[in-house]
Order: structure tokens, then sequence, then C-alpha cells
């Protein structure tokens, strides 16, 4: 705050002592005068005389005259600046007015319930992106005030502390601005708040948000993809009908449900969600999704296949069920190993091939891996700083794999099932009677030709489309499964215990999902616009510098901007439309709610 006195209130200026004399210092065309604390006297001993060392601890709201003194004007009350609390640090809150004095309630007598420092860097962006999409009026027509604020509050916690989940909430509310302030909620109310918001509200909101978006993008008819991976969340036992004891990624022995979320990739924004139980595949999954994204009015969707899908089998399925997709693999994948071997070399060297957004050259060829009369488009990438690494990757593999069979030959045991799928294209085995594995060979052709794939990798699609489309439609899911992330237990640091609470931690989970697209969506458009002049954050940095926005508790509970914004602040704030004029504004805004101040209308 030194040099910066916007909205910083006044205090009594502290009594001059012989230790620590007051000074009222101001230039000859200062605007305002200064007051000063001499820090210590230092004895020149070449000039024969005490020198002052003073140190500015604030200001004057005006300019005194030149005979203030004989006009009886002496000053009562400063702006205080950072310095102020290092030499009056006991002062800073007891000093004031008899009036404020009387008014304020002890420390003592009553404990604080926020911090002394509040952050509202990331509050003020969710603000914006609340008020952009609408989301409070369509909330509103569902639930009350309070409801919605908390929701919107959870929402941000998810967003803001996505690497700590195991934070409570109630010591986020600590040190947070809050859209619900004077009615915070405890740790164990959030499982009741959870638990209120009827399947029916969930359901009239999802086709509400889309009609919005369907305003918002000009009634335009696009193809909505969703992300076909399932993320797994592991809850309580109990009264959870959905939960089921299936094969999840991790499995720790507990039930699980998943979530699969769809987007619109055209105007980069999530659409809506499905909650599974574990036992669901999830081809299973995106065939449900299909069936609620028709119900929306989506009759043109396709789906982004997690590696885990590829398979011919997978992809077949889609294409009898007339869904789109789009999946990856890396180009020693078997299904799609042939074709990437006949084309490698063609193309790696040719600057007309090179994708320089991604860093890798690529080409588009046209091929059947279901085995039938449908063709597919296989866009092949190569980057070349993944050669060394992959290679080394599989090199590591090899010699695992190498003395895995080792083992098992000289323990004269079966070889495990698992391993002999992943290894059986570079290896060739002879069994005894009883499956168990006398010998091995390498296969080295095979082993060659998987070190000439390095740094290859293929992107499938069902639909006809340039080899650059296609990698900027799969790295587009990179932003929408970060929220995925989160584990289902947050908010509140307590698992869902029945299907209600499960539904509305699934729609809290969803409008942070909007909220957070809303945040990586602005901050790729201003780094669009604005090139390589100023350095744009990803969110996750965004919010770290975010966080950093603070306001401080001076005076009689008062809160005040302490510091300005760096130019790191002001710049990802313009992403969100925030003019350094507005910022003052809403900060003001943020301050006065916090002191409790009414709002002007």
């Amino acid at each position: 705050m030194r040099g910066n006195y916007q909205n910083v209130r006044k205090i009594r200026i502290p009594e001059s002592t012989r230790d620590m004399p007051i000074t009222f210092l101001s230039g000859k065309n200062a605007r305002y005068t200064y007051v000063y604390v001499t820090d210590e006297k230092r004895y020149l001993s070449d000039k024969k005389y005490n020198q002052n060392k003073r140190v500015c601890i604030g200001r004057l709201d005006y300019k005194l005259d030149s005979d203030w003194r004989a006009a009886g004007k002496y000053p009562t009350e400063m702006l205080p600046n950072d310095d102020f609390a290092a030499y009056f640090s006991k002062e800073l809150y007891t000093i004031g007015s008899d009036e404020d004095r009387n008014d304020s309630t002890s420390q003592d007598e009553e404990e604080l319930s926020r911090g002394d420092a509040i952050s509202i860097g990331v509050h003020l962006v969710l603000e914006q992106l609340v008020q952009a999409y609408k989301l409070n009026e369509l909330l509103s027509d569902y639930l009350d005030e309070i409801e919605v604020n908390r929701i919107f509050d959870l929402a941000a916690f998810m967003i803001t502390k996505e690497d700590n989940v195991a934070l409570h909430f109630e010591n986020y509310e600590y040190r947070h601005l809050l859209f619900q302030e004077g009615n915070g909620i405890k740790d164990e109310q959030i499982g009741r708040l959870m638990a209120s918001i009827p399947g029916e509200t969930i359901d009239a909101f999802l086709k509400d948000w889309n009609a919005e978006n369907s305003r918002r993008n000009g009634g335009e008819q696009v193809r909505v993809y969703f992300v076909g991976d399932g993320t797994d969340h592991h809850c309580q036992a109990g009264d959870i009908e959905i939960a089921e004891y299936g094969s999840a990624r991790i499995d720790n022995g507990t039930p699980v449900i998943s979530m699969m979320p769809a987007y619109d990739l055209l105007h980069k924004q999530p659409v809506c969600y499905e909650l599974y139980d574990g036992n669901i595949t999830d081809m299973s999954e995106c065939k449900y999704l299909g069936t609620f994204l028709k119900a929306l009015g989506y009759g043109n969707f396709g789906v982004i296949l997690d590696r885990g899908c590829y398979s011919s089998d997978n992809i077949g399925e889609f294409v009898k069920s007339d869904i789109a997709f789009i999946l990856m693999a890396k180009g020693w994948k078997r299904f799609i190993r042939k074709q990437v071997l006949m084309i490698r070399g063609s193309f790696e060297n040719t600057m007309s091939s090179y994708v320089e957004r991604y860093g890798v050259y690529g080409t588009t060829i046209s091929c059947s891996i279901t085995n039938d009369e449908h063709m597919q488009y296989c866009h092949v990438f190569f980057n070349p700083a993944m050669v060394s690494i992959d290679q080394a990757d599989f090199r590591e593999k090899l010699n695992l794999w190498r003395k895995k069979l080792d083992k098992t030959v000289a323990a004269g045991e079966p070889v495990d099932k698992h391993m002999l799928t992943q290894c059986s294209l570079y290896f060739n085995f002879t069994f005894g009677d009883n499956a168990q594995m006398l010998s091995y060979t390498e296969n080295t052709e095979e082993i060659n030709n998987e070190l000439k794939l390095a740094g290859y990798y293929v992107v499938v699609t069902s639909e006809k489309m340039t080899d650059v489309e296609a990698l900027t439609l799969y790295k587009s899911r990179d932003a929408n499964e970060k929220m995925n992330m989160f584990d289902w237990t947050i908010p509140g640091n307590e698992a869902a215990g029945s299907d209600e609470t499960l539904q509305g931690k699934g729609f809290t989970a969803f409008i942070s999902l909007i909220l957070r697209n809303g945040m990586y969506v602005n901050l790729k458009k201003e780094e669009a616009n604005v090139g390589e002049i100023k350095q744009i954050y990803d969110v996750a940095a965004a919010i770290g510098e975010l966080e950093k926005i603070e306001v401080t508790r001076y005076p009689h509970d008062k809160y005040a901007l302490r510091r300005p914004l760096t130019r790191k602040q002001k710049d990802i704030l313009h992403a969100f439309g925030l003019t350094e004029s507005r910022t003052a504004k809403v900060i003001e805004r943020a301050v006065r709610k916090l002191n409790g101040i009414k709002m002007p209308s």
C-alpha cells in the first residue's frame, strides 16, 4: 500500500514522544503533507551535529497551510501506509475516535470469524462469470438466494482448492470473500445442502442452461462432444444405490460411481453430465449420455474417447450406433500399427506437414480399422521431441518383461495372462503340457518396429477433417478434464452418504466445471488477442495470482485494499472484462460487503 491510499480508512495520528517523534513534511509544490516518524538519530562527527533518519508512515488527506500551527489546525487523523504497522502495530487496533472505540467489539469478548487478510481476486472473476452466464437467474428459479450463493461458494472452493481437497470449507471461508456473506455454511451442513437439491431441479436447470446457450449462440445447431472417460469417485458404502463394487481404475475396495460430462467444443461450454454406477462400462455410459443429449435437443453429437477405450470392437460399436468419435492412440498400438508403418518417412521432414501450434508433423490417410466397409480417417503425427523419451520408456519396459519372464521360466510356472497379452507381440513362447512357460525368444523385427515408431501417435476420426482440426478437437478435452480430478468427497471433507447427497455434489461439481471452463476460455481468448506481447496464464497459475489480491483488516474491524494490483493481476483481470476503472469499482463493492456497508443502489 506504500504510495497507494485508495480505500484506506483514516486513523488517529499516534502521539509524538521523545523516543518516537512525529513530524509533518511536505514539498514546495506537494499536494499532500506526509507524516514521518524519526527512526534514529545519527551523530555526524565531521559536521558536528545530529541527522535524523525519518520514515514515512502515511499522509494527511489535505495539504496544511504554512501557518497551520498558529491557526490551530493541528491534524488528528491520517491515512496509514505499510510502514505504519512496523512502528505502531499495537496502536493499529486501538487508536481511533472515542466513538469508534465504544462501538467496536473487543477481540477478547468475541472471536473474529474472518481472517485479518481476505483473498478477493478469484471471487471477483467468478462473480463476472456468474453474471455473464446468468447462472444466478437460472438457479434462482428453483432455489432460494441463500442456497444459490452457497452453491457458488462451494463451487469457488472446489476451483480454488483443487490441489488440497482435504481442506475444510470453514478454513476456506475464514480467508476468502464469499457470495453468501454473513451466513457462512458449516462443514456438517454441506451434506444437508447437497441433499436438499431435488433431481427435478437439476434436470430443469440443465434444460434452461442449454436453452440459454442456444440463445446466446444465435440458435446455431452444433455437434456436441462428450468425453468418453467416466471418472471414478469412491464413496462410502451404505445408502447410495448406484454405487457398485465395479472395476475402478484405482481400486481401494470401496464402491464407486462415475461422472461423464458433455461439451460444446465449438463454443467451449459444458452442456450436461450424467452419473453412473461403477459396474457400467465406458461404452455403455457413452450410449446413455447420447440418449440424454437427444432429450436436450442435441441430435448431432460425438464422443472423444479416452485412451482406454481404443479397440476395433469398441470403435465398431460406435459405428453401429451412428455416433461420431475421435480417439487418440500411440503409433505402436496394434489396431493402427500397420497403417503408421506404411506411411512412416513420407511426411516427417516436409514443412507443409508441420503443425506449428503443436510442434509436430502431421498427415491424414483413410483406412478401415473396424474390418468392415466403414472407413475412418487416421491422422498420423510425429513429434521429434518425443523420440528419445518413447524409446527409453520402451527399453525400460522390455527389460522389466525380460526379468519377469526369466523368473517365470526358472520357477516353471504359468505366465501371467495380463503380462502375456502386453508382451506377446515382442516375444515368442514355448509352453509345456500344463501351460507352464518353458522358454522364450525375442521377436527382433517387432522390437525394431517399436523403436521406429517412437514419437508417433494417431488421432482417429469417424468424420472427414484435416489433421489440424482433428488434433485441435482432441486437445480441447484437456481443458475440460481438470474438474474430474476433484475427489468426490469434497467439499466438506465428508463422503457422500445417500443418493440425494451424491446428486447434489455432482450438480455442484458441474457448476464448478462451468465456471472453471469459463476461466479457461477467457484466458485463452485474451492470449489470442495480445499474442506474444504479454504473458497470459493457464487457469491454475491465474488462480495463484488472483489469490494474492487481498484486503486487510484495519482498525475497528474494517477492511481495505492493502497493496496496489500488480501488472500480472491487472492482465488476468482484464481477460474477464475488468478494466482498471471497473476493477476499482468491484473492489470497492467487495470491501463494502466485507465491512457490512450498504451497497449504493
